[in-house]
Parts: C-alpha cells; sequence; structure tokens
C-alpha cells in the first residue's frame, strides 16, 4: 500500500501492510509498522474501528474492484481469498464460542 504525501514534496511512502502488526484494543485494532523511504524512516499507528472493517470490505466487494483484481491477479488470487475466507470464518467460529461461553450468564 502506498501512502502519498503532498507535504513532503508529492513523495509516494511504502507502507507495507505485509510487515505490520496488528494490536487489539476493546474497541479498535491497531495497526502499528514503519515507512522507510529516502526521505523518511517513520513509525506509523493507524486505528481501525468496527465501521472501518466494514468499510474496507465493503470496497472489496464492489464489482469494479473485483472486476481489476481477477483481471490483475486471475484464479490464484480467488483461491487464495477463498482460502482467507474459509480461515476466517473457521476462527471466528472458534472465538465466537469462547466469547458465548464467557458471556453467558450463571
Amino acid at each position: 500500500m502506498w501512502l502519498w504525501s503532498k507535504g513532503l514534496g508529492r513523495l509516494l511512502l511504502p507502507m507495507e501492510l505485509g510487515k505490520a502488526s496488528v494490536h487489539v484494543e476493546p474497541e479498535k485494532l491497531i495497526i502499528k509498522g514503519r515507512i522507510v523511504a529516502p526521505k523518511v524512516n517513520w513509525d506509523y499507528a493507524a486505528s481501525m474501528y468496527e465501521e472501518d472493517l466494514k468499510g474496507f470490505m465493503g470496497i472489496l466487494s464492489d464489482p469494479v474492484v473485483i472486476h481489476y483484481l481477477v483481471r490483475k491477479e486471475g484464479i490464484r488470487l480467488l483461491v487464495g481469498l477463498m482460502g482467507s475466507a474459509v480461515r476466517f470464518f473457521l476462527l471466528y467460529l472458534k472465538e465466537g464460542s469462547k466469547e458465548w461461553i464467557i458471556g453467558r450468564k450463571a
């Protein structure tokens, strides 16, 4: 992912999300990483709330985005996304069942 900086002379700054770490807080996820480019060497932190995650999923499910990704990456992307979706679903069931047990009133 690239971050465009108008204030630094219109630089494109690399945000390598694959190398970022994720921390969980009660109401949000915190994504932390480092931007390293010729003029910068910055730590960054981005907060993602539930609404942000829903918005991001909405962007990913937009037909224009899907068409672009399929045209660009082909079946390999579809297989990878399906694998991620299955993993997400299984982890959700596993973690959701813990929440259900913990959250139950006696």
